[in-house]
């Protein structure tokens, strides 16, 4: 009788199938903790994320931004409260407890695609991808900034954080020759296009990042390459949401646009030469 040889086992292949499930459990339990922490404490809610909340509800009344509140913030920053604020009137719910889920729900969206990017490329493209090395570590630090800074919760900078770190791992995966999904390529784009209008400094911040790229990638490849790699579906989804959401800047009462123009621009502009 012929001996019956065990196949080998795969132990990269296996360890990805163990591991993938205990990261997944850790962005859940991450995710209950706050969750958990915020439906104890319904009223907690950071300063900057309560008066853009107020700001909301005193629009849902009829208030008009820049002309019956003042604030330095630019205007889709406030009408982006109207969401939790008009779901908290639909649900009869506490609006903090509206904003908080919904930071929550961004917030493990986002893990999720740091988890997916990092499955990505798995076999002989394995050394293109950076993440199978250092996915404890990345996903981790991810973790524990959102998880550890409930000063910040809310606030501009961390949903900027929050969208733009899987945004920048997408792109670098995508330089990599990699193959990312379109259904997840489209909604870290969609989440970049909304974040970066929440402050033009995010803006900018984004429209050096995408120069540097092409500024990187130039020396080592031909235009061909530079258009095929660089013009990925994230990119084409983040420009498109931010330009259809900035064109509704049309939109907005006339007295808004030209204060905003007039007062906030000039004051914010005052802020950044003082500190530069």
């Amino acid at each position: 009788m012929s001996e019956t040889i065990p196949a080998p086992i795969d132990e990269a292949g296996q360890e990805g199938r163990t591991q993938v499930p205990v990261k997944i459990w850790l962005v859940f339990a991450a995710a209950g903790i706050l969750l958990g922490h915020y439906l104890l404490h319904q009223l907690s809610i950071s300063a900057e994320s309560a008066v853009r909340l107020s700001e909301a509800q005193l629009m849902l009344a009829g208030a008009v931004p820049y002309v019956d509140f003042f604030d330095n913030v630019s205007p889709f920053y406030i009408y982006f409260n109207l969401l939790p604020a008009s779901l908290s009137q639909l649900m009869h719910l506490h609006p903090i407890l509206i904003f908080n889920c919904l930071i929550c729900l961004l917030f493990v969206l986002s893990a999720l695609a740091l988890i997916s990017f990092s499955a990505v490329g798995t076999g002989r493209a394995t050394w293109r991808n950076p993440l199978c090395g250092s996915k404890w570590p990345c996903l981790l630090a991810f973790v524990s900034l959102v998880l550890f800074q409930p000063v910040h919760f809310g606030q501009a900078n961390q949903l900027f954080f929050i969208a733009m770190t899987p945004y920048i791992v997408c792109r670098a995966l995508r330089l990599r020759g990699l193959r990312i999904g379109s259904k997840l390529a489209l909604l870290v784009g969609m989440a970049v296009g909304l974040c970066v209008l929440l402050d033009p400094l995010y803006a900018i911040f984004f429209l050096i990042f995408e120069a540097s790229t092409v500024w990187g990638l130039y020396p080592f490849a031909g235009f061909a390459l530079i258009k095929k790699r660089y013009l990925g579906p994230e990119l084409q989804f983040a420009l498109a949401i931010a330009l259809l959401l900035g064109s509704v800047f049309a939109l907005i009462p006339c007295a808004c646009a030209r204060h905003y123009i007039l007062d906030v621009i000039p004051i914010n502009l005052d802020g950044y030469i003082e500190v530069l």
